[in-house]
């Protein structure tokens, strides 16, 4: 059997699971995806039922969770290598092949991840993500709780996930940082620049109905949980204390990262990228283009980076010593 498994949690997919599922099935070195599907509303169910190839396995989630979807697709697997792939996102041609050959023949590392692109909801490009990073051993700076490169990216050995217990279910959101600190802990992690997974934009991810509250909380809690571990090798939720949510008011239950500007976001972060590669012209192009798609609440910032931009294009050394 081929050496990677794929496990895909998926909720009111159906407009993107199939693109999601076939980007793995198109690769020989998958052997299996398993496809946890919760309770759904729409043809999810169907799209999965439609492709017809046996690698292809449909699990069912009672619960929507995530972590919950990922611990019953891990106790499924049966290949050496695991991949978590959101339904909406995808993994980009040739991914498997390189980063299994890696681990084949690295039997430190416990995983390898890499750079991402950022797409709209159409699946149009945006931005790539962490292709200017150097390749090289990245463990330490997950010790330190710097999240380098999207979860989506990362090839795990099933052994070293299932050492740690898989997904930790108290985590409603950044269960992908919790679990790649938590990985660091036990194996080696090793990057590689090379782009392997493409990120989307989806108006109804938790990312975009989430409070922005509950977002940050449990962010920091992944940092915090991270730190705890390394001073003391347990952490709070490990030893059977959870934190206490934070209240939410009706105000802030209403508050979430706009999807317009996460893409203004990817534009920004694109245009300065092409910009500090002599693309000066199409840098700034991108980032008026940015600022225009931006809400009325992020576009202060966005026209303070087209200023810097454009005075650094006529005096390449403003502002700096």
């Amino acid at each position: 059997m081929p050496s990677v498994s794929v496990v895909i949690p998926a909720l009111n997919n159906a407009d993107t699971l199939e693109e999601a599922i076939v980007s793995c099935l198109d690769q020989p070195e998958v052997g299996e995806v398993v496809v946890a599907l919760a309770p759904s509303t729409d043809h999810s169910h169907a799209v999965v039922d439609d492709i017809r190839d046996s690698r292809v396995r449909l699990i069912d989630n009672p619960r929507k969770g995530i972590s919950f979807a990922m611990n019953l697709g891990l106790a499924e697997c049966r290949g050496k290598y695991v991949a978590k792939i959101d339904a909406d996102d995808a993994a980009i041609t040739g991914r498997f092949e390189r980063q299994s050959a890696f681990l084949d023949s690295q039997d430190q590392f416990a995983a390898v991840c890499g750079a991402h692109e950022g797409m709209d909801e159409a699946g149009k490009f945006l931005a790539v993500f962490g292709a200017n990073r150097p390749a090289g051993d990245i463990t330490d700076l997950y010790l330190d709780q710097e999240r380098v490169a999207h979860f989506g990216t990362w090839l795990t050995r099933v052994e070293a996930l299932r050492k740690i217990g898989g997904f930790r279910e108290w985590f409603v959101t950044s269960e992908d940082s919790d679990t790649a600190f938590r990985l660091a802990f036990v194996g080696r992690v090793w990057f590689d620049p090379e782009p392997v997974y493409r990120f989307r934009i989806r108006n109804s991810s938790i990312t975009h109905t989430q409070p922005n509250l509950l977002r940050k909380f449990y962010e920091a809690k992944a940092v915090e949980f991270a730190r705890q571990r390394k001073q003391r090798q347990t952490d709070d939720l490990e030893e059977g204390r959870p934190p206490a949510l934070p209240s939410v008011s009706v105000q802030e239950a209403q508050s979430a990262i706009d999807p317009r500007d996460q893409a203004a976001s990817f534009r920004e972060s694109e245009a300065w990228r092409r910009f500090q590669a002599n693309d000066r012209l199409g840098g700034l192009r991108l980032m008026a283009h940015s600022l225009a798609t931006s809400s009325s609440e992020s576009r202060l910032g966005r026209l303070r980076s087209l200023a810097v931009m454009t005075i650094r294009s006529v005096w390449p050394n403003a502002g700096r010593r």
